[in-house]
């Protein structure tokens, strides 16, 4: 559990994020001895388990939909009974599924592991609900109070839509993060933002940000929200981890630039006695699994490179590629992009663009362009050579390179349509793009 949190974490204020909380003590099982004044006692068995479990994830699932069924009822205009009184009603029920849905997976648990393994699992966890207990009635009540204080928020059908499209980290990190963001991040509000007038829904717009990182990739997470007009719920219209600019794809291979060597992608290194490094790191005693190329510089010894998978999007570029440096081979691995000086491999720097999403060689004015969610960087052969500002909100398609220019698509929420953008290949310079919050 601590690996699935540890992809995530938020940094505080601004600038580089701090390290990530420190979560464990939510799953932590204390270690009771029998001088403990919270012994497990025999009554906790199995029935206070299933007493804990429906009273708190059933009042929990309980206030999610009272919370949805209430903001429903205020964007269509309608009137709408109390978020209370919708909780009062459903509540019961609720908890009668959760009692069995957890009875039904005791079974189960009971069926493949054995009575006295579940008996014995299931009396570690009473300890933690012995603890525990207290608190959580504690902090149910305080939960339906400041509920009754906070906008009710659900999500756009397009913000759904988006998340399915792409199923990586960047648009769907955990659910648990939206309130830290909403209680914690700043809250930017532009008036007349929205394009399209909606009924019951106000034209004005608030972009929540926080800093973070995804699985060690620095950057922010926004959620911007479509306001009702008695402001008392939020449409979720954008939902997004945005990385600082710093399913396995069928590799691309382009060599169009002049380069001085030869590579191939290769599955083949045992037997071969030349060095093998991976990266990133450049370490020649192991590292992780990625895309591996074999290099033979026209001066210099040939060796191998391993090039660790990028693990933030499974739709990212996987390809080799040659720069306007002769001298300097890149390799983007699942979206982590890597520069590689091919007679010096100590000699490398990571991409400045997470995650690449298209990489695109243009001969004309010796650059390479990468393309991520939301922006465009160019490298010529000594470096940077120019970087865009963020042109869309989080899918940007190329959709047509010429000699001079890169044209690309993404769908605006400002005025809920596809729209276009034109940029210069020379200088970086654009037309059109998003209007940020």
């Amino acid at each position: 559990m601590n690996a699935i949190l540890n992809f995530f974490s938020f940094g505080g204020g601004g600038g580089k994020p701090a390290p990530p909380p420190d979560y464990s003590h939510n799953f932590r099982v204390p270690d009771v001895g029998t001088n403990s004044s919270y012994p497990a006692a025999p009554w906790l068995m199995h029935g206070g388990i299933e007493k804990y479990v429906t009273g708190t994830v059933g009042h929990s699932m309980s206030l999610s939909f009272g919370r949805t069924a209430k903001g429903i009822f205020d964007i269509y205009g309608a009137s709408a009974p109390s978020a209370g009184n919708v909780i009062a009603e459903w509540e019961p029920g609720i908890k009668s599924g959760v009692g069995i849905g957890y009875r039904a997976g005791v079974a189960i648990l009971v069926a493949v592991l054995g009575p006295e393994a579940v008996a014995e699992s299931l009396g570690e966890v009473e300890v933690a609900e012995a603890l525990g207990e207290a608190e959580a009635a504690e902090g149910a009540v305080a939960e339906t109070t400041e509920a009754a204080t906070q906008p009710t928020r659900i999500y756009s059908a397009r913000e759904l839509i988006r998340r399915a499209e792409e199923p990586g980290p960047f648009h769907n990190f955990p659910e648990s993060f939206n309130q830290q963001i909403f209680d914690q991040g700043t809250a930017t509000e532009t008036s007349n933002f929205w394009r399209t007038a909606k009924p019951n829904l106000s034209n004005d717009s608030i972009m929540y940000k926080l800093p973070g990182n995804v699985n060690g990739v620095d950057g922010v997470f926004e959620i911007g929200v479509r306001p009702s007009v008695s402001g008392n719920t939020e449409l979720i219209m954008h939902r997004f981890f945005s990385a600082y600019s710093m399913t396995t794809t069928t590799p691309q291979f382009d060599l169009r630039f002049t380069h001085a060597y030869e590579c191939e992608i290769t599955t083949e290194t045992s037997g071969r006695e030349v060095r093998r490094i991976f990266f990133p790191d450049a370490f020649a005693e192991g590292g992780r699994n990625g895309l591996t190329i074999s290099i033979s510089p026209h001066e210099g010894e040939p060796w191998l490179g391993t090039f660790a998978f990028g693990r933030v999007t499974p739709k990212a570029v996987t390809g080799v590629f040659s720069t306007p440096n002769p001298t300097r081979l890149c390799v983007v691995a699942q979206g982590s992009g890597f520069l590689v000086s091919v007679s010096e491999p100590n000699v490398w720097e990571a991409v400045r663009a997470i995650p690449v999403i298209d990489v695109r060689s243009v001969l004309k004015h010796e650059v390479i362009v990468f393309a991520i969610f939301t922006e465009l960087v160019a490298y010529g052969a000594d470096g940077i050579r120019w970087r865009t500002k963020r042109l869309t909100w989080d899918n940007m398609k190329v959709v047509e390179v010429t000699e001079d220019q890169l044209t690309g698509e993404f769908w605006d929420i400002q005025s809920e349509s596809t729209q276009t953008f034109v940029v210069d290949l020379a200088s970086g310079s654009h037309r059109g793009g998003i209007e940020e919050f």
